[in-house]
């Protein structure tokens, strides 16, 4: 309505500006009295809203007096703090709530409600936790006087002894999850409390349901009963201990236990609490060891029970007795024991080790009713083991019951009588078991001879790691005796005893009795001496060991055979009394004979002891030397060896060495063995096997065809080669021969073939190092013919006829070749081979090869034979890169070129190099410069760094080597100075070998190119304005503007390199701008008008200071002479009046001013005056 009214207000007519602000001071005062008989007649929401706060203040001030804490949601409070905070409002509703508001309550609500409230312990954990359920929205809705809020107070009414015990009061409201439930959580366990319910309304609260909840106790927690520290076990009680749970209440715990098998019960035991004591012990006594208890342990408050701890308690049972020991054989006994009757067990335990050692005991189960057990594993004889038995019952052990036991040892293995030479005396040693299968302490060894004249018995300790038993005794070489051994361990066990009867035999030592047998010397009658000691001393010595060990009457038999072919055996017979060597003779070189040396008593008795060795004689002693040779061929002779003299063969440079000798004897077991072996490869190339004759033959009648030789064909040229030669006797059967093979090793030939031609090199490859340098690599010859002394390498470069340009390229380009010099080899004979052996690699580098081309390469390799055979041909073709950085004299200006937009560029194609590949196109890159900011940048750095930044310029506007073109920086560039652009591109002719521009592209008629310079036009294309932007374009360049130039080399479309930038080149201005464009002519002239100015102003003042003092001279002049004036005529007096009437009309045109002659005579009159003053 008011709205209506202000817009039904006739417009403003324009008014003086009074009226109008009149009138609008009007209108903003009746605006403001509508707006307020507006709020006061109807209310508003904000008056609204302060009645509703005005009245939650007065219902609330109880709890302004509340810490901060008290409107928080009883999650976020503790215990404690939610029952403090809640309990004091509570309080204070209540008594509102009975002071003024039964009236207005409905009874029968209440009840209703009240009896739709169920208040139950929860079913989980109902020792701590209540539930308290609401009645459904709907009904609380419904009613007149609705709840908009239940509150669970929940009081501790517990009977206790001590205040203390007693639980704080606390407050809960339901959860903001689930609204119809209030989770009391936090109770103690057999505390009484009592519950009230109270319904909020607004700001009142009423009292809807009251009611005492006891909580159910919890039970003593003893663990689990197998392995928990609370219960103590004996083998007849049962000691239960736990701490009482915290803040828990009970009257009595209550025990109810009864033995399982066999099935006993026992009268319940009740034991009422102490609630002071923090710890309980529960003790049940006079129980059977080894059986199971079934315990039960509940907690009672107001007969109330709680869930009962249940448990199955073990006594300890009794341990084992009686237990004995039965050995069944060597390695296993059986292992006996008894349980007590009034004990009982499931299984026992048994474990057995070494009484004395480190091993770890062997432990295993037998069940029960089992009371025995045979061992076997890891019984040794001779030890002395510890047995131990346990009972065990669920877990429950007994003391162990333990005994020791020594078991048996093993008996003696062996018994040998040998005689001993050291004490003259005979040794009776017995062999024992070894110390991992038995164990003996001690030996007792007894000797009884056969008549029974006499016995002797020693206990001995066994030695060399218990296995060996020793005893002497002096015997009778012949006589018979009976022995008998027994292994002994610890005291009281002895092994079974062994016995043996024998004679005892005569006793032999080759060393001992200082026997010699050899060869003679130098084989000369191919014999074998078998030598006694030749001093008194030792023959004495000798003799009374020979009667001792031997006894008087034997004797030393000495006899030889040959074992490989058939023949006669020799026998002879001595003694320590023969003083003159034994001596047979008559033998065969190289045969294998069988000698046996024994002693044999008078009754026959040979000695076991025996000196048997098979022999056989050195092999003859041979030689070798080459014969014939050439290039591929060679002869291998044979020679026998000399003593004295020496023969040389001059003609393969080898010595020969022969020996006198009247017959020779040789066994046909010998033969010659000889191997070639090619030293480079160090590969066996020939092998052959020669038989030597075994016929009588006179060394000075021998010849050289009497003897084999060896021909050597297909050798290698200029290959050193090893003879080695061996005169090998009983190879053939070696295996079944028990006489060692005889060899004599000739002395070592070596000889080298002529040269011949090489062949071609092996493993030749090529890699390209860069555009215009190659690797070469390869290894010498596998078939080098003698010695390297260098290399020819072919280079061809290869023509493309499909390439025209290439073709032109190639037409001053021929094969050449290059040498490749081997260093210096070594001529000592010790070296001769070196060369061969290296299996290096040969490297060559070639640098005059051009990029993009291909070539084909080939190597031969120069012996002092000659050429060889060339390698094959590989083909290389070389890579493109980036032609080198052209010099900064390639690009030129040509200073009487320089014109206003155009200039004419000299390129040098001398300082091109095209070994990194073809230039397929040259580009000008022209950039504009501001010569201020490269002068301040002088100043601060030097000139490096100021190229470096120029260049790191320049490439920010580059595009991977793409610049923009003429037309784009003329038509998009937004800066005075243009980026660097690219002005002219040209390509190669090869035909007229000169470079030329693109048909799309206008360069001017005077570009040529003479003795490799070339000559160009920038900037001479005046149609580039009608061209397309991104054509490359020769356009006109900004006068009078500061450029740079460089040149741009092109081997593909993206490699590429530049040339330095020239140095600054301005162009002239054009005729509009020559005068004006300058900025220096600008200020010069600028100046001089200045200058005029003030010189034609300061004429002026000057001229008309020099007026007016003329004018005042000449007035004065007229005051002082007024009466001369007035004495002339009037025609003089008109005429200097005329005058002075021009003077001042004059003067009165330069002040800009013109007066009357009367005002002027006045001006005239008072300046005089002044003057005269």
């Amino acid at each position: 309505m008011y709205i209506i009214m202000l817009n039904s207000l006739p417009p403003l007519q324009p008014l003086p500006l009074i009226i109008l602000l009149r009138k609008r001071i009007f209108l903003f005062y009746l605006l403001i009295f509508l707006i307020t008989i507006a709020h006061t007649s109807t209310p508003s929401t904000a008056q609204q809203l302060h009645n509703q706060r005005r009245r939650l203040k007065q219902s609330n001030k109880l709890s302004q007096e509340q810490t901060p804490m008290a409107v928080l949601p009883p999650a976020f409070l503790s215990s404690s703090q939610q029952m403090e905070e809640v309990e004091g409002r509570e309080e204070r509703e209540t008594s509102n709530l009975n002071d003024g508001v039964d009236s207005n309550v409905d009874d029968q609500a209440i009840e209703r409600i009240s009896r739709s409230l169920r208040i139950e312990k929860d079913q989980e954990d109902p020792s701590r936790l209540l539930n308290v359920f609401l009645p459904p929205t709907s009904q609380i809705n419904n009613r007149p006087n609705r709840f908009h809020q239940f509150i669970a107070r929940v009081t501790d009414v517990s009977v206790v002894d001590d205040p203390r015990s007693w639980d704080v009061n606390r407050t809960f409201l339901a959860s903001v999850t689930d609204s119809s439930v209030i989770n009391v959580h936090g109770l103690n366990a057999g505390h009484k409390y009592k519950v009230a319910i109270l319904g909020r309304r607004e700001a009142e609260s009423l009292l809807i349901r009251e009611e005492d909840i006891l909580m159910d106790p919890v039970p003593l927690d003893f663990g689990v009963p197998s392995n928990s520290t609370s219960i103590l076990v004996t083998q007849h009680n049962i000691t239960l201990r736990a701490h009482k749970p915290e803040r828990a209440l009970q009257d009595t715990f209550r025990i109810e236990y009864h033995q399982l098998d066999p099935l006993k019960r026992f009268p319940i035991l009740d034991i009422h609490d102490l609630q002071e004591q923090r710890e309980v012990e529960l003790y049940i006594g006079n129980l059977s060891p080894g059986r199971d208890y079934e315990i039960s342990v509940t907690s009672l408050r107001e007969e109330l029970p709680s869930v009962p701890w249940k448990g199955i308690v073990t006594t300890r049972p009794l341990k084992p007795e009686n237990l004995n020991v039965i050995e069944i054989n060597s390695s296993c006994i059986l292992l006996q024991w008894q349980l007590p009757i009034e004990s009982g067990a499931d299984r026992f335990k048994i474990a057995y080790g070494l009484l004395h050692g480190a091993q770890a005991m062997l432990k295993l189960e037998v069940l029960y009713p089992k009371q025995q057990i045979p061992l076997c594993q890891q019984i040794l004889p001779g030890r002395a083991f510890i047995f131990a038995v346990i009972a065990e019952k669920s877990r429950q052990i007994s003391e162990p019951s333990t005994t020791s036991h020594t078991i048996k040892p093993l008996a003696p293995k062996d018994l040998v009588v040998e005689p001993d030479f050291e004490s003259s005396c005979f040794r009776v040693r017995v062999s024992l078991a070894s110390e991992n299968e038995s164990h003996t302490g001690k030996c007792q060894i007894s000797v009884q001879s056969e008549d029974q004249n006499g016995r002797s018995e020693q206990t001995i300790v066994p030695v060399k790691n218990g296995q060996i038993c020793e005893v002497y005794f002096d015997l009778l070489p012949g006589r018979r005796y009976e022995f008998a051994a027994t292994a002994l361990s610890g005291s009281s066990a002895f092994s079974t005893r062994m016995l043996r009867n024998r004679a005892v035999e005569p006793g032999f030592d080759f060393a001992s009795f200082g026997l010699n047998l050899r060869e003679t010397p130098n084989n000369v009658s191919n014999s074998l001496v078998l030598e006694w000691p030749q001093s008194e001393v030792a023959r004495l010595r000798i003799a009374d060991l020979w009667a001792r060990i031997v006894g008087r009457d034997s004797h030393l038999h000495f006899s030889i055979q040959p074992f490989d072919n058939p023949g006669p055996t020799i026998q002879r017979e001595t003694g320590p009394t023969e003083p003159s060597p034994l001596v047979i003779d008559g033998l065969h070189e190289g045969e294998c004979y069988k000698v046996l040396l024994y002693t044999v008593t008078s009754s026959g008795i040979v000695s076991e002891r025996r000196f048997e060795q098979f022999l056989r004689k050195n092999a003859p002693q041979l030689d070798l030397a080459v014969g014939h040779l050439n290039s591929r061929a060679a002869t291998i002779q044979t020679f026998y060896v000399s003593g004295t003299s020496t023969l040389f063969n001059s003609d393969n440079q080898n010595n020969i060495r022969t020996s006198k000798k009247e017959k020779l004897k040789i066994s046909p077991q010998c033969q010659l063995q000889i191997q070639v072996v090619d030293s480079l490869t160090s590969q066996l190339i020939v092998e052959r096997i020669l038989t030597l004759s075994s016929n009588e033959q006179n060394l000075q009648e021998l010849s050289t065809s009497q003897l084999p030789s060896l021909s050597l064909d297909n050798l290698k040229p200029w290959r050193k080669y090893v003879v080695n030669g061996e005169v090998i006797c009983g190879a053939q059967n070696r295996h079944s021969s028990p006489c060692t093979p005889k060899m004599h090793r000739l002395t070592q030939v070596e000889f080298r073939t002529e040269s011949a031609q090489p062949g071609p090199i092996l493993n030749f490859t090529v890699r390209p190092l860069n555009s215009y340098s190659a690797q070469l690599r390869w290894q010498i010859p596998s078939e080098p013919n003698g010695l390297i002394s260098h290399y020819i390498i072919q280079i061809e470069p290869q023509l493309e006829n499909d390439n025209n340009d290439l073709l032109n390229e190639f037409d001053n380009i021929k094969p050449w070749t290059e040498k490749v010099i081997v260093q210096e080899q070594n001529k000592n004979n010790k070296k001769l081979n070196e060369e061969f052996k290296q299996k290096e690699f040969i490297e060559k580098i070639l640098d005059r090869l051009k990029g993009g081309h291909k070539y084909l390469l080939q190597v031969w390799a120069v012996n002092e034979a000659g050429q060889g055979r060339g390698s094959e041909q590989f083909s290389v073709h070389q890579p493109i890169s980036a032609p080198p950085p052209p010099d900064r004299n390639s690009i030129q200006i040509v200073t009487d070129s320089i014109k206003s937009t155009e200039l004419s560029a000299r390129i040098d194609l001398s300082k091109i190099s095209d070994k990194n590949g073809k230039i397929i196109k040259l580009a000008i890159l022209v950039a504009e410069v501001d010569i201020k900011e490269e002068e301040k940048e002088e100043e601060e750095n030097n000139t490096k760094n100021k190229q470096k930044r120029f260049d790191n310029w320049l490439l920010l506007n580059e595009n991977n080597g793409t610049l923009p073109t003429w037309g784009m920086v003329r038509r998009h560039s937004t800066t005075n100075i243009w980026p660097p652009f690219i002005e002219l591109e040209l390509l190669p002719d090869n035909k007229n070998r000169r470079f030329s521009s693109p048909s799309s592209i206008n360069t001017s008629p005077d570009t040529s190119i003479i003795n490799s310079i070339f000559i160009t036009s920038i900037g001479s294309d005046f149609e580039c304005e009608e061209k397309l932007a991104e054509q490359i374009c020769n356009g006109p360049l900004k006068p009078g503007s500061v450029y740079r130039l460089k040149l741009r080399l092109f081997t593909s479309q993206n490699l590429w390199s530049d040339s330095p930038y020239t140095d600054p080149i301005r162009l002239e201005l054009s005729v509009t701008e020559s005068f004006f464009g300058q900025p220096i002519i600008f200020i010069l002239l600028l100046f001089l008008i200045i200058f005029g100015c003030t010189g034609f102003v300061l004429f002026l003042l000057v001229t008309k200071q020099r007026n007016n003092k003329q004018k005042t001279k000449q007035q004065i002049k007229q005051l002082q002479r007024p009466e001369s004036d007035s004495n002339q005529s009037p025609q003089k007096r008109q005429k200097h009046s005329n005058k002075n009437n021009n003077q001042n009309n004059f003067n009165n045109r330069q002040n800009g001013t013109t007066r009357s002659n009367k005002s002027e005579g006045q001006w005239h009159v008072l300046k005089a005056r002044k003057l005269k003053k």
